[in-house]
């Protein structure tokens, strides 16, 4: 089974999943490997606060949107039909609360 959340990255450490499948993972892939390899379950609570700021919202143009900013390239938000362009409302909050998680610099 596969779960899309990494909210369960700690359980699937026992074997209880053969891995997890979630679009988030493309902007705290780093956490999520901490949560899983090691453990972390600050790393863990940091990876789920970034899904959490895609509740919603249109997901896959909000992670694209959300990859435009880390990687300081607009080209990144582009998005094909029939997806439509992540509204600047919600860019503005998604990157504003990644920014904060992110800033708290999980160990």
């Amino acid at each position: 089974m596969f779960p899309s959340t990494e909210a369960v990255l700690l359980e699937a450490r026992g074997g209880a999943f053969a891995g997890c499948i979630s679009a988030t993972a493309n902007v705290n892939s780093d956490l999520c490997a901490r949560a899983y390899h090691r453990g972390d379950a600050a790393a863990l609570e940091a990876a789920v606060a970034i899904r959490r700021l895609f509740e919603g919202r249109a997901l896959v143009p909000g992670v694209k949107a959300l990859l435009a900013h880390i990687h300081d390239d607009a080209a990144w938000a582009q998005v094909m039909p029939p997806l439509a362009v992540f509204p600047a409302a919600d860019r503005a909050a998604v990157v504003s609360g990644y920014d904060q998680v992110r800033a708290k610099r999980v160990a």
